[in-house]
């Protein structure tokens, strides 16, 4: 972001005819303002994640062995898996 002025003499010497003090987009506090906005939302954003899985870890654990423990059907094979090697000379 650009700066337009540097302060606040300098706005009121180069536009002499409009307000005595320059709105927050002239004096580029704005994008200042927006940048600590946007700060403050991103370190919510992270601090509300790591809650979110701090908390979860227990009913994740819970639903995983309730899974293990109520599926019908194992998922193991009976045979021992055979692999391909080369043939003995």
């Amino acid at each position: 972001m650009f700066r337009t002025i540097d302060t606040v003499h300098e706005y009121r010497l180069r536009y002499p005819d409009t307000a005595p003090i320059p709105t927050l987009t002239q004096s580029g506090a704005l994008g200042f303002l927006l940048a600590v906005q946007d700060r403050k939302a991103a370190i919510r954003a992270r601090r509300r994640a790591m809650w979110q899985r701090v908390w979860s870890g227990p009913s994740n654990a819970w639903c995983g062995m309730w899974r293990a423990l109520t599926t019908t059907e194992m998922h193991h094979q009976t045979e021992p898996i055979r692999l391909a090697t080369r043939p003995q000379p």
